[in-house]
């Protein structure tokens, strides 16, 4: 079942980032994440990162001294993790929309992005208040002092992205959206 969380938390003690290393993608943005932005700030952030999927031993040793990086490996069940979360997306390539995005917005969590991470999924042109956005670590180390300045902002943005995701991705409206171009065709 998608959609397993119905409420929004209004803190967190814990970010998530869901892939395997077998994906490019991941590999390279999680390791990007964590050399650039997690370990230089190591100190100053108390949250430990739950890395949920298979990773491989060698990307898993390298950073196998930092208590605070959880290799969980796959989980049956991933409800427990996303409890107090905030969904991580350091992507920076690839293309297309990031399935863990969605099923994060539609879960009522939180989602800490690049932008190519959360391609397709906000209007450029526009402020977005659904999903809070990172390019570096100063970007980053903003965002998570705002978190934790004002813990509402962080069960308000859940709430947003959950409204994003009812109002784009909905399967009746996606239904109404292929039939509409079925129909152009």
């Amino acid at each position: 079942k998608m959609i397993c969380k119905l409420e929004a938390c209004w803190s967190f003690n814990k970010f998530i980032f869901i892939g395997g290393s077998g994906h490019f993608g991941n590999r390279e943005g999680l390791g990007w994440f964590f050399d650039k932005i997690y370990i230089p700030l190591y100190k100053k952030i108390e949250y430990p990162i739950y890395v949920i999927g298979n990773w491989d031993r060698d990307f898993r040793t390298k950073y196998k001294k930092y208590e605070k990086i959880i290799f969980t490996g796959f989980v049956p069940d991933i409800k427990y993790y996303y409890d107090d979360s905030i969904l991580l997306c350091p992507i920076l390539s690839g293309s297309g929309i990031r399935t863990k995005i969605l099923e994060a917005l539609a879960n009522k969590i939180p989602v800490m992005s690049t932008r190519l991470g959360s391609e397709g999924l906000f209007d450029k042109t526009r402020f977005t208040d659904h999903l809070f956005h990172f390019e570096n670590k100063d970007d980053f180390e903003k965002i998570l002092k705002t978190v934790e300045n004002n813990p509402e902002l962080v069960a308000e943005t859940a709430n947003k992205g959950s409204n994003y995701y009812a109002i784009n991705f909905d399967s009746i409206k996606l239904l109404e959206k292929r039939r509409q171009l079925y129909l152009k065709s």
